[in-house]
């Protein structure tokens, strides 16, 4: 029984890894040449996924017992005995970690949409502050 279970186990944190890398290389990752008109998807998917790991954070950390029956009993050796204070950790970790991580992702991307976009408006702009001093200065040379 208990090596089935650390396979289950195994396999379980796996598919976790599985989803968050999913996550994160669909914010991040991709054609370099379309990564501008992906940071907008990309900042609004980590802003979504946020508010679901806060909300399990916040669930985790201030339940009144343990929500998961199987470590209600079990003592963790080396570790925190009592499953509520283990739950409530990692609620607590969740919350101030996780959400830092997400911010910071969710920022980078804003930046790099807002680097694109200045980029995009500003050279038509350039070109044309360019034509206009050539444009300028004929006219004063030739003028005067």
């Amino acid at each position: 029984y208990p090596l089935r279970r650390q396979r289950q186990m195994c396999i379980r944190d796996r598919s976790f890894l599985f989803a968050g890398l999913l996550v994160w290389f669909s914010a991040f990752g991709g054609n370099p040449g379309r990564r501008a008109g992906r940071a907008a998807a990309g900042a609004g998917a980590l802003l979504l996924t946020s508010m679901h790991m806060t909300l399990l954070g916040a669930l985790l950390a201030l339940a009144p017992r343990p929500l998961y029956e199987h470590a209600a009993g079990a003592a963790i050796p080396g570790g925190v005995a009592d499953a509520l204070v283990d739950q409530q950790l990692g609620g607590t970790l969740m919350l101030t970690i996780g959400g830092a991580v997400y911010l910071a992702g969710g920022l980078v991307l804003v930046s790099r949409l807002l680097r694109s976009g200045d980029a995009t408006r500003s050279a038509p702009l350039h070109g044309r502050a360019m034509r206009l001093s050539a444009d300028a200065s004929a006219a004063d040379g030739g003028g005067g």
